[in-house]
């Protein structure tokens, strides 16, 4: 039941395009969690658009832990925002945790 946030910054300026990323227990089952993302802001300096990925404590209590030795699966996928193609830019792992420190 916490927080979670990640930056992902994307090459070039992309303002106006979106991110949609799920989590779920395999690659058929049904979903467990949407991620939230902010929208895009272009950094002139670094040459690249900033999104914020979040999860709100709401969400994260509804995540259940995996069983031991395995993980859930999540994907993170790029809308650009002049062009029909999407784009898988993250894929990975997740494990819940209950946490140690009390709040």
């Amino acid at each position: 039941g916490t927080s979670w946030k990640m930056t992902i910054r994307y090459p070039g300026n992309v303002e106006g395009s979106r991110l949609r990323g799920q989590i779920r227990k395999n690659y058929s089952s049904d979903l467990l969690a949407e991620i939230g993302f902010s929208a895009g802001l272009f950094d002139s300096a670094s040459n690249k658009t900033s999104f914020i990925a979040s999860l709100n404590p709401g969400i994260t209590r509804t995540i259940p832990p995996p069983p031991p030795n395995t993980f859930w699966l999540y994907d993170i996928v790029f809308y650009p925002a002049n062009s029909p193609d999407i784009l898988r830019i993250l894929r990975g792992s997740v494990n819940v945790l209950q946490g140690i420190t009390q709040v």
